[in-house]
């Protein structure tokens, strides 16, 4: 998860409109959103587009994140199993917005992929 906008650094909000009621019943949370102020981004395509899914890593990637977590629920292969993907034309832009992620994870971002195993066993290196 990462924060962007310029109201943001290092992918953390300088502070928090959501944690108060009273800015929450005022919409900030979402006009700083619109405004590109502050917006919370997740690296998964449910509900993200793919230029999402790119700033966020890219935020993430600058002040030195070294593990990424692309994540997103199983079911949503699957149409109509979650809000998602509710027909095979959501399913192939959801399938479309990996894959772009992925090329630009790796060939943009020079990232390398790995599996939970092998990111334990590098930290135990370290």
């Amino acid at each position: 998860m990462a924060d962007v906008g310029f109201l943001c650094r290092d992918a953390r909000r300088r502070f928090e409109p959501d944690r108060t009621a009273l800015l929450r019943r005022l919409h900030l949370p979402g006009i700083l959103a619109r405004l590109g102020a502050a917006q919370r981004l997740r690296l998964s395509p449910e509900g993200f587009e793919l230029a999402h899914l790119k700033t966020c890593a890219e935020t993430l990637f600058d002040p030195g994140v070294k593990v990424l977590v692309f994540s997103f629920h199983s079911p949503s292969v699957t149409p109509g199993f979650t809000p998602y993907v509710r027909d095979q034309a959501e399913l192939r832009d959801f399938l479309a917005r990996i894959e772009g992620f992925l090329h630009f994870f790796r060939d943009t971002l020079h990232g390398t992929f790995a599996t939970p195993d092998q990111v334990l066993a590098e930290v135990a290196r370290a």
